[in-house]
Parts: structure tokens; sequence; C-alpha cells
């Protein structure tokens, strides 16, 4: 986990246990963005209110923040935290394993499997698990590992219980040469406005769990990494066109400030829009 910016961090506690970790900090504003895990993640805010952005993969979400809410991160997905207040909260890995044994306990018929992505979900059971693990991870006597052990597996019953899904493409299902072309049409012509994985999904007619997986399966990567590519070399081509200034084209192309480019742009092609203005001036 990396903080940028002027972030500063407090940690309060972390605890790793077999398919279980849990980890309690105190956070300045800033962002802080969180590598694709094998584990899936509960993050749940403790403190008071906060405005916060976030984004996982292709979902994004703005809100204020209330104790209580719960982000939920599937295992594979990148996550990112911008705090425009100061934060206090949890985050609680669950291994694939000790998922799997909680959904072969479940007397559910859809036989769930798998975990739905979730911004400021609220669910009084899943806090009150949190707030008990909370208290082992800052205790000073754990209690028995036989404790912490029915903690975990009934946090992952919960979670399967309220952010499950029993959908699964096969693997190496992918989405047909029509349905693809489709998408990736609808995806250039909305660049420079909101692009929703609901209306993605919709466009072929599946879930969007469904279509963020078919997607990933046939390109090879997130749907919002490709859509960020696509929107660089957007920006790119309108500065090297020139007419434009960066922040004109950063805004055609749907980057909310220019600043954001520049971000983007460094991280896709390694250079600044500054620096393609420049060469392109040299040309």
């Amino acid at each position: 986990m990396n903080f940028a910016g002027e972030s500063r961090v407090w940690p309060l506690g972390r605890v790793r246990w077999p398919g279980l970790e849990a980890y309690v900090v105190d956070a300045s504003p800033g962002r802080f963005e969180a590598p694709p895990r094998a584990d899936h993640r509960l993050m749940i805010h403790l403190g008071a209110p906060a405005r916060v952005k976030c984004l996982y993969d292709d979902l994004g979400d703005a809100r204020v923040q209330t104790r209580g809410d719960i982000d939920v991160v599937p295992a594979g997905y990148a996550a990112v935290w911008e705090d425009d207040d100061p934060t206090s909260t949890m985050s609680i890995w669950i291994s694939p394993s000790l998922l799997a044994a909680a959904a072969q306990g479940m007397t559910r018929s859809d036989r769930r499997s798998i975990v739905e992505p979730k911004f400021q979900k609220r669910d009084p059971r899943i806090f009150q698990l949190a707030l008990l693990l909370k208290e082992e991870v800052v205790a000073e006597n754990p209690s028995d590992p036989l404790f912490i052990e029915s903690l975990g597996l009934a946090l992952a019953t919960r979670l399967l219980d309220r952010c499950g899904l029993a959908e699964r493409p096969a693997p190496g299902s992918t989405l047909s040469s029509p349905k693809l072309r489709l998408t990736l049409d609808y995806i250039e012509a909305h660049l420079g406005g909101d692009i929703r994985l609901a209306d993605l999904a919709d466009l072929v007619k599946v879930s969007p769990s469904h279509f963020r997986l078919l997607f990933r399966q046939t390109v090879r990567r997130p749907v919002h990494r490709y859509v960020i590519e696509r929107r660089v070399r957007r920006a790119k081509a309108l500065i090297e066109a020139g007419g434009v200034s960066i922040a004109e084209a950063a805004l055609e192309s749907g980057f909310c400030h220019q600043s954001h480019l520049a971000r983007r742009m460094r991280q896709v092609l390694g250079r600044t829009p500054s620096e393609v203005a420049r060469r392109q001036d040299l040309s």
C-alpha cells in the first residue's frame, strides 16, 4: 500500500492469521494506492465523516464516507482512494481459501463463489464482526485462535451472502467479435464523457460483473485501464494536432484536470503532456 502527496499514516495495529489479515490505520488527507492482491478486501470506515473518491479497476465513486461504510474490493482489483479529509479505517483481507470454505458451508441454492465490488455498503453484521476483529488487532492478549477462525468464517460467509455472485464466465470465454466491436466503438464515442460499466454491460446484454470478466479475458486488461489508455492517446493526438491547450486536451479526452492527464500519460507513454507539446513544436 502506498500513500502519495502529503499523506501521513499512523498504523494502530496489523495482525495476520491463517486466511485472514486485519490492519487499522489513521491517515491525513491524500492519495492512497493499493495494487491488486490475491485476497478479497473490506475497507471499513471507522472515523468521522470524510470526503472520499475511490476507483477499483473500471468502477469509480465519490461520496462522503461515514462510520460503518464498507468498500468491498474483490481479489485481483487495483484500488485508489483520494481522501480530502483525515480518515480512520480498517482493512480486512479474506483469502480465497477461506471464502471457498464459507461457500461450502452455505445452504443457498445459488452456490455463490465470487465477490462483487461495492462502494459504501452498509451491513450492521459485517461492521460488528469487524469491530470484534479490531479488538483483536489492538489487544495485548489476543483471544484463542478458534475464536479468530470463527470470526473469519463468519465474515466470509456474510460477505458471500451480501456481496456474492454465482455467475462466472467459463475460463477462456470472450466477447464475440460483433460485441467487442460494439463495445470499443461505444468507448471511442464517449471518451470525453462518463463511461459506466453498467452501460457497457447493457450493450452486450450481460451483467456488469460478467462483462468485466469477459472484457478482461478478451482484451487482456481491465476496462478501466483500456479506457485510460484510449483517453491518453486521444489527448496526445489533440496536443500534437495543435490548436488546443493541454488543459483543453485533458477535458476533451475525459480527464477532470490537467494534472490527472499528466499522471496518466506518464504511466502509459512515459512522457508528460508538456514533453509531447515541446516535441511537436520542435518537429
